[in-house]
């Protein structure tokens, strides 16, 4: 496989307001419009070569076991203009990763299985001393089960995880408003939790879904940078109900309602509470090939932060991202 990208970043004069109190983040600032010629900032050149294999076994009728390898050779050019002046900072690495895999079908309804993996991914972003940023490597592991119960009654999967992610690239802790947005690297970092996710079918017509999720980010090795902790939720879930009418003059009428929830997030400077957004639907079958839908989301209108940028795993900008108000939204599937 062969993988290339080109990434210009060019800005003109701007003015940047701010800072503001996190109670006004709600109110829009646009700031000022650029103004002057648009010049070049950071030009960004990579080319990801690869080569993989995989291949599957099945010992037994209840055994399947998968194996593979990858090799990747990276080539990248960051090209950084700083008052007039131009710097060229080249990295190329290669790496060689594998993959394998188990599954054992312990009775008819339940599987269980398990993986190693390792990973080798380019990344791309600005340190303050124009180093390159490297790839970021990690080997991760993952155990868990999957099947059903009560002759479908209940299906369910269920796992850990345990990954170790080098060299990732995390907003650097000296950024200011109105300067570029720098990154640091974190010398490990480790993500180890749990997911539990569940259908339940009582009677004919109804469903019930749940997930639930826990997740411990800690960085382990902060290697030669001054590192903040990443942004992340530890608990996630959610809980939906939905009934559809079985019989009668309302039958394919579906009703449904449910709660999506996240826990605290803690940062160096801002914690963000933890939410529980409840949102409605309902649904007509007119036709085999006509349904329409109406969804009802956040209905209690509730003000919260549905994603932070700041110092998160993947993400090397400083900010936040309102979730939607209370929102209303019809929809026609028609199948032609």
């Amino acid at each position: 496989a062969h993988d290339e990208r080109l990434f210009d970043r060019r800005f003109n004069g701007f003015g940047v307001d701010g800072p503001f109190s996190i109670a006004d983040i709600d109110q829009p600032r646009y700031g000022n419009g650029g103004k002057g010629e648009v010049k070049p900032f950071t030009l960004n050149d990579s080319e990801l070569d690869s080569i993989f294999a995989e291949a599957a076994l099945r010992p037994t009728d209840k055994l399947t076991i998968v194996a593979g390898i990858r090799y990747d050779q990276l080539v990248q050019n960051t090209t950084n203009w700083r008052r007039g002046n131009k710097y060229l900072v080249s990295f190329d690495d290669n790496e060689l990763t594998v993959r394998l895999g188990a599954s054992l079908e312990t009775s008819e309804d339940i599987n269980v299985y398990a993986s190693f993996a390792q990973a080798f991914v380019p990344q791309f972003g600005l340190r303050s001393d124009s180093k390159p940023v490297p790839a970021e490597t990690s080997d991760g592991f993952e155990l868990g089960a999957k099947g059903s119960a009560f002759d479908n009654l209940i299906t369910f999967q269920a796992g850990v995880f345990h990954t170790l992610r080098n060299n990732v690239a995390l907003q650097d802790l000296n950024n200011t408003p109105s300067g570029p947005a720098f990154v640091v690297t974190a010398g490990e970092v480790k993500v180890q939790g749990l997911e539990f996710s569940s259908d339940i079918y009582p009677t004919d017509g109804l469903s019930i879904t749940f997930n639930l999720g826990y997740t411990n980010v800690e960085v382990t090795e902060a290697g030669d940078d001054e590192i903040v902790e990443p942004v992340f939720p530890e608990l996630t879930g959610s809980l939906y109900v939905n009934y559809e009418i079985q019989s009668g003059a309302l039958e394919g009428l579906s009703l449904g309602g449910g709660l999506r929830h996240m826990g605290e997030r803690k940062g160096s400077k801002v914690t963000w509470d933890s939410q529980s957004i409840t949102d409605l639907n309902f649904g007509y079958q007119i036709t085999d090939e006509i349904e329409v839908s109406f969804d009802i989301l956040n209905v209690t209108d509730e003000l919260y932060v549905e994603n932070t940028f700041q110092n998160t795993v993947n993400k090397l900008t400083g900010s936040a991202v309102l979730g939607a108000p209370r929102t209303a939204v019809l929809t026609l599937n028609w199948k032609m």
